[in-house]
């Protein structure tokens, strides 16, 4: 009876112990599932990403809160040169791979996602856009490709990436929406594309950029103005000047900065009007009214407001 008695109370003790192991000094259950910070530092392949956030004092955030996290690994910060940079600029680019919540690879879709990294031109540190494609894998910025999903923490979820995701600029975020792909042919076939790319303390920087959409084009050619393809606009003589006046520079306004009657003048030289009395809208030289459909898509150097269809300056 002695033996039986030692066999069963073996058993339980071990249960017991078991039991205590998972709770803390108070009583509670601890959750034996890393954070987001422990679950790069535990990675083999991240040891760059993990000193960066330890330096950075980053580790610290990521220990708390909810967060998604896009991880580049250790080749992806191979491929680039961060060592010019201070440890403010290093936290900032970090930032831009953290969203708030956690979202699984499930729950994203194409379009802007804002990120924690700030723009430092304005002083009011608004928080930057990223752009998702989830078309065939999911993409960031056009850029970075998930490589590896829904790695669980106990404060969001991890994805592992192949590329830094540096700091968008207005280009990046207009070229890699696709919605904007007769915008993106028109700037880069007029030069104008790359002048979106210089930083905020670089004249004419930073810029505002009313940005026609595809259906935008298309609700041109509808206006019956002549045009019958994307082409017949694309081989205007005065394409530039059009492009062009849909840019405000030295300034990034955002939608709340805008007031009724606003007559803000564009790189091109000529105004415009900017009308706030029922939803946002921008009346041209011609008398035409374009309406804001989606505002303050922040970049590094700027801020993008999609319009409706294009804008066009005085024509003589």
């Amino acid at each position: 009876m002695k033996t039986k008695s030692i066999l069963f109370i073996l058993p339980l003790c071990i249960i017991m112990f078991a039991s205590c192991d998972l709770d803390d000094d108070s009583g509670q259950p601890i959750d034996p599932t890393p954070t987001t910070f422990e679950v790069i530092s535990k990675s083999e392949n991240h040891s760059i990403l993990e000193q960066a956030l330890v330096d950075t004092g980053l580790d610290e955030i990521l220990n708390s809160g909810v967060y998604t996290v896009f991880a580049p690994n250790d080749d992806a910060f191979n491929a680039i040169d961060i060592s010019g940079l201070s440890n403010d600029e290093i936290a900032n680019i970090l930032l831009n791979h953290v969203i708030n919540g956690n979202a699984s690879a499930n729950d994203f879709g194409n379009g802007y996602i804002k990120t924690n990294a700030t723009e430092s031109y304005s002083g009011d540190n608004n928080f930057i856009d990223m752009y998702v494609n989830v078309d065939g894998g999911i993409t960031l910025n056009a850029d970075a490709s998930v490589i590896e999903a829904d790695i669980e923490a106990s404060n969001g979820t991890v994805h592992v990436v192949d590329t830094v995701i540096t700091l968008p600029t207005v280009a990046t975020l207009a070229e890699t929406n696709p919605s904007f792909s007769n915008l993106t042919t028109a700037l880069t076939q007029e030069n104008l594309l790359s002048v979106l790319t210089t930083t905020f303390d670089t004249s004419p920087a930073p810029f505002t950029l009313f940005a026609p959409n595809d259906p935008a084009f298309e609700n041109f050619i509808a206006e019956d103005n002549g045009f019958d393809t994307i082409e017949d606009i694309l081989d205007l003589a005065i394409l530039s000047d059009i492009l062009s006046y849909h840019l405000l520079p030295d300034a990034a306004v955002r939608e709340s900065e805008i007031t009724d009657g606003v007559t803000p003048t564009s790189i091109q030289g000529e105004t415009f009007t900017l009308n706030t009395t029922d939803g946002l809208s921008i009346t041209d030289q011609n008398n035409r009214v374009i309406n804001i459909t989606a505002t303050n898509i922040t970049a590094s150097n700027g801020v993008i407001h999609v319009a409706d269809n294009i804008l066009l300056p005085t024509i003589d």
